[in-house]
C-alpha cells in the first residue's frame, strides 16, 4: 500500500522546461474553436481535448515548431505560455458565451478572422480538432491551399450509438463526413479508434494515422506525494476524475457504492470535477439519496499535479464511461502507479489489461460493477501486481513521442504539397 501525506499543491501552470534556444524552422496552425486548450479539464467543455492540444502543442514547440493555437475566446489577445508556443483568442460572433450548438453559426466569422490574423501562416499545415474546428478548417483551406490534418476526438455517430442521438447530431454528422471526405489525413488515438472513423464515417482508411496521446511523465509518477483521503476508515478508496455528466458515468460509480453498501462492504469514493450540460446532476446530493452520502466527496477540477496527488491516495479509478476515443485519465492514473477499473469500450479496451493493471467490466449496470469490486473491497486494495503493472504501462507515455508522429505526418504532408505536379 502506498504511503499516504498531505499534499498542498500550488495551482499555479507548470513551466518546468530546460531553457536555451530552439531554432524554429517550421510553423503548425491549430484550431480549437469551441474550447481554450488553457482551460481546466473538467470545467465546461474542457477535457481530454484540451490535454491533448496543450501538451502535443508544447511539444511541437519543443521540437523546434512555431505554434498557433487559434480558440474562440471574448477578447482580441494572445498569451504566450512558453516558446515556440501562442494562444490567440479570437472574438468570433462576440463575447457572448455560446453553447456547442450555437457555436456553428460563428464558424465563418471564426474562419474569417483567423485568416486576417496577423500570426496566421497560409502556407503552415491546419490541424483542427473536433467538428466546430474542421469546418473553420474547410473553409482556411479552400483560401490558402495549406495542407488540413483533423482529429476528430469523438464524433457524432459515436453518440448516437451510445447514448442516441438528436436533430443537431444528424447535422453534425453530416459535417463530419465532409471533414472526413475533405482533410488531407484525420489522426485517431488507437487502431480502435481508427476503424471506427473508417467504419461510421466512410473515411478512406489510408487517410487515417494513428498518433496516440501522451502523458506528462514528470507529473504522473508513482513516486510523488498523495492527497489525504476525504473519508476516515474508507474502506476501498475509489477515484472518479472526470466532467459530471451521464456521458462518463459518475452515477454508475455512485450506484456501485452504494450497492456494494447495501452488501454490508466498505468503500468510499471521491469525484473530481464539475457538471457539465443540462441533464448533469449534483453528485453529492445524488450520494445523499442513495443513503452514501458520508462515503461520498465531490471536489472541483484541479490542475495536473494536484490531480496526480489524488491518483496516488486512490486504490482504483473509475471510469464507467459509455465510450472513450482513448481515455486519459486512465492513461495518467496507470502512470501514476494506481489501477484501472474501466468499461469495455472503445479505447478503453486497448488501454487497460484486464486482470494485468486493472479490470475490464462489459456493462453499464451498477450492479455488475460492484460484482466487479467486490472481490477487491473484500480484501481491502487492489492487487499489487495491478500496481507494479500500472506504472510500468503508463511510464511509456511520453509528449514527445506524440509530436515525433506529428512532426513526420507534417512534413509528409507538406512535402506532397510542395511537390511539383506530375507530368
Amino acid at each position: 500500500m502506498r504511503q499516504e501525506l498531505s499534499c498542498a499543491i500550488s495551482c499555479t501552470a507548470l513551466t518546468r522546461r530546460k531553457g536555451g534556444h530552439v531554432p524554429r524552422t517550421q510553423s503548425v496552425t491549430v484550431l480549437s474553436l469551441h474550447t481554450s486548450p488553457l482551460s481546466q479539464p473538467g470545467q465546461g467543455d474542457a477535457g481530454g481535448l484540451n490535454v491533448f492540444v496543450l501538451n502535443s502543442s508544447r511539444a511541437l514547440a519543443r521540437a523546434g515548431y512555431d505554434v498557433h493555437i487559434f480558440t474562440r475566446w471574448p477578447e482580441d489577445r494572445s498569451h504566450s505560455p512558453e516558446p515556440g508556443l501562442t494562444v490567440h483568442g479570437v472574438p468570433a460572433g462576440g463575447a457572448t458565451p455560446l453553447s456547442k450548438e450555437e457555436l456553428r453559426a460563428v464558424v465563418p466569422d471564426f474562419a474569417r478572422r483567423v485568416q486576417l490574423h496577423p500570426d496566421f501562416n497560409a502556407a503552415a499545415p491546419i490541424h483542427s480538432h473536433y467538428w466546430l474546428s474542421g469546418e473553420a478548417a474547410r473553409l482556411l483551406r479552400r483560401a490558402s491551399g495549406a495542407p488540413w490534418i483533423h482529429t476528430m476526438h469523438t464524433t457524432a455517430a459515436r453518440k448516437a450509438h451510445h447514448a442516441g442521438a438528436s436533430e443537431a447530431d444528424m447535422g453534425r454528422l453530416a459535417a463530419e463526413t465532409r471533414i472526413g471526405a475533405e482533410a488531407d489525413a484525420l489522426t485517431a488515438n488507437t487502431a480502435a479508434d481508427r476503424r471506427e472513423l473508417v467504419t461510421d464515417l466512410g473515411v478512406a482508411p489510408g487517410k487515417v494515422h494513428v498518433v496516440s496521446p501522451g502523458i506528462d511523465t514528470e507529473i504522473f509518477t508513482p513516486l510523488g506525494p498523495a492527497a489525504r483521503w476525504p473519508v476516515a476508515a474508507p474502506g476501498l478508496r475509489l477515484l472518479f476524475a472526470g466532467r459530471i455528466q451521464p456521458y462518463k458515468g459518475p452515477q454508475i460509480a455512485l450506484g456501485a457504492v452504494a450497492a456494494l453498501q447495501r452488501r454490508g462492504l466498505e468503500a468510499s469514493l471521491v469525484l473530481i470535477g464539475e457538471r457539465s450540460g443540462m441533464d448533469a446532476r449534483d453528485p453529492e446530493e445524488l450520494a445523499r439519496q442513495a443513503g452514501i452520502g458520508d462515503r461520498v466527496t465531490a471536489l472541483p477540477a484541479v490542475p495536473q499535479a494536484e490531480l496526480a496527488s489524488w491518483y496516488r491516495a486512490a486504490d482504483l479509478v473509475l471510469m464507467p464511461s459509455r465510450h472513450e476515443t482513448y481515455g486519459l485519465v486512465a492513461a495518467e492514473a496507470l502512470a501514476s502507479g494506481t489501477p484501472v477499473v474501466a468499461h469495455d469500450v472503445g479505447g478503453l479496451s486497448t488501454l487497460i489489461r484486464d486482470d494485468v493493471d486493472g479490470m475490464l467490466v462489459t456493462s453499464l449496470d451498477p450492479e455488475r460493477w460492484a460484482d466487479a469490486l467486490e472481490p477487491l473491497v473484500r480484501q481491502g486494495h487492489a492487487p499489487q501486481q495491478w500496481e507494479r503493472e500500472a506504472a510500468k504501462t503508463g511510464s511509456a507515455r511520453g509528449w514527445d513521442a506524440t509530436a515525433r508522429t506529428l512532426v513526420a505526418l507534417y512534413s509528409e504532408l507538406s512535402a506532397a504539397h510542395s511537390a511539383p505536379p506530375a507530368l
